[in-house]
């Protein structure tokens, strides 16, 4: 990873749908990793829960959001 690429996503706020589990849990992890504040959308509470919990692990600043979005 570049040091540019950790600066444009550092502070930034990014909302990832279906994030707990998947291709999903992958991308908040990227933007995670790049320093953005993720929030992780999925309707799953424990599996959401779950995921957020192993991203906070690995050091992103991650946060769930349950609720099904159409």
């Amino acid at each position: 990873m570049t040091h540019s690429a950790r600066d444009r996503w550092q502070g930034k706020l990014v909302l990832v749908t279906g994030g707990s589990s998947g291709f999903g849990t992958y991308i908040a992890q990227a933007f995670g990793r790049r320093g953005a504040k993720v929030l992780v959308n999925g309707r799953g509470e424990v599996r959401l829960n779950e995921a957020i919990q192993r991203l906070r692990e690995e050091g992103c600043d991650a946060h769930a959001y349950a609720a099904h979005v159409r």
